[in-house]
């Protein structure tokens, strides 16, 4: 899954890092007026666009840890942003996905701490992305909600 056209892709493979990381913060934080008004489809290329930045640095070799940690943040806000739209599987499919791309550069020689493992782990406790994201980029996050259905 990708948000930013093949055509601003090549324009961002030239960007320097700097250029990219302040990119994913701007998205992220010009998403949220619209995030506070619940408006998803507006969110949605902001934060996938943010997304496909942080793994652009990924795939350079960006493994230091503002890539990660923009890999983790982004992960969460656009997974909760495909729940409210009632996209279960694409909310699944960008926490599986960042989460593999963690854990295997925790696996690289490149990384010398634990910080990927921690920021892997952080993705599949989804009831702490809220506190996270207010932590981060502080932004308030609506919580996920899921039906309950009884059994009898």
């Amino acid at each position: 899954m990708q948000f930013i056209c093949p055509k601003h892709r090549s324009q961002y493979a030239s960007a320097t890092e700097n250029e990219l990381i302040n990119y994913c913060f701007h998205w992220m934080q010009e998403s949220e007026k619209h995030y506070k008004d619940r408006e998803w489809e507006k969110v949605l290329p902001y934060v996938g666009s943010a997304y496909d930045i942080a793994n652009m640095l990924i795939e350079r070799g960006g493994f230091n840890r503002l890539s990660l940690s923009l890999m983790m943040l982004s992960a969460m806000y656009l997974s909760n942003v495909f729940h409210h739209m009632g996209r279960e599987e694409d909310a699944d499919m960008v926490l599986i996905f960042a989460y593999n791309c963690l854990v295997k550069n925790k696996l690289t020689e490149q990384i010398k701490t634990n910080q990927a493992l921690d920021y892997a782990e952080q993705l599949m406790d989804e009831p702490s992305h809220g506190h996270v994201l207010h932590s981060q980029l502080n932004m308030k996050l609506h919580q996920r909600s899921y039906q309950t259905h009884a059994l009898h």
